[in-house]
């Protein structure tokens, strides 16, 4: 058994919105120390990220509203035992949005507002003989908004996971946000698949700053360094008002994805997609359409 308390550094992928979304997949990749797996990750991992969302017209407002985001993570994984893991991490996010909302229910805001996120998760894992892994993991975060204003929820994600380790993996996962920036819920796949030669990967996809895990991404091996594919998520964004109110985006993503493995330690992804189909809530009253936006993303990851 490991001793518990050396703990590492590292980050997670992650691509915002979702071309800025690459993470949250539940995944402990630990084969060399211990069965344990957390499908996606290696024992520590350390990425940064930022994405860029065009400016898009909100008609049934006149209004027009721009998103962009950077953002660092961390993670890492100590095995307590064969067949038990935890898992700890932070991340920090910076928001920058281009709101101009002329509506009765908004203060207009012409100019960038930016905000900040901190986010800390601890999660604990088991894996049976029967290679059934059982995860729960808990996150708190803290934001700091316009006006020195601070806001904070509460977080629960919870897997059930039957699969290899490092091999194909599927199962079901929930995710409950709570707290100052409403509620979020979700029910969502969890996958890992390739085959034989490794040429075709389906895994599941997410966006853990602005939505829940709700997605799937399928990626083509073109050679040992580099793999191209795409995918689709529905998105969650929420932000908080002067006054305390939610203000809420639903939207669905198509991309496009690369993904660079410069060296055994280092990733490069980048992607280019669409939101379509939303729309904008407020206090969870549909106040306009969201014409489709252009979107992009890249992340560098460190993994070890």
């Amino acid at each position: 058994m490991m001793n518990p308390y050396r703990i590492g550094i590292a980050l997670k992928p992650f691509c915002f919105m979702l071309l800025w979304l690459l993470t949250t997949r539940v995944g402990w990749t630990q084969s060399n120390i211990s069965k344990l797996t957390w499908l996606k990750f290696d024992r520590a991992q350390v990425q940064w990220l930022q994405g860029y969302t065009a400016q898009t017209k909100l008609p049934d407002v006149s209004a027009s509203m721009q998103r962009q985001v950077q953002a660092v993570s961390v993670r890492y994984l100590q095995p307590l035992a064969d067949h038990l893991g935890i898992l700890v991490g932070a991340d920090r996010a910076w928001y920058h949005y281009n709101l101009d909302l002329n509506h009765n229910m908004f203060e207009r805001m012409d100019n960038f507002s930016q905000a900040y996120l901190n986010e800390g998760i601890i999660g604990l894992g088991v894996r049976t003989q029967s290679k059934w892994l059982y995860v729960l993991s808990y996150q708190e975060n803290y934001a700091n908004l316009l006006d020195n204003r601070t806001g904070k929820t509460h977080q629960w994600r919870s897997q059930v996971v039957k699969g290899e380790p490092l091999g194909n993996a599927f199962g079901v996962g929930v995710s409950v946000r709570y707290g100052d920036f409403g509620r979020l819920y979700f029910v969502y796949p969890v996958i890992r698949y390739k085959n034989k030669d490794d040429t075709w990967r389906i895994s599941g996809s997410s966006n853990v700053y602005f939505s829940g895990p709700l997605g799937v991404k399928v990626t083509y091996k073109i050679n040992d360094w580099l793999r191209v594919g795409g995918g689709q998520s529905y998105l969650k964004v929420q932000f908080m008002g002067r006054h305390g109110d939610i203000t809420e985006t639903k939207q669905w993503l198509a991309y496009l994805n690369s993904e660079w493995t410069i060296s055994q330690n280092w990733l490069l992804s980048a992607s280019a997609g669409y939101l379509f189909g939303g729309n904008l809530y407020f206090n969870d009253e549909k106040i306009s359409t969201l014409s489709p936006q252009f979107s992009v993303g890249s992340s560098l990851l460190w993994r070890y």
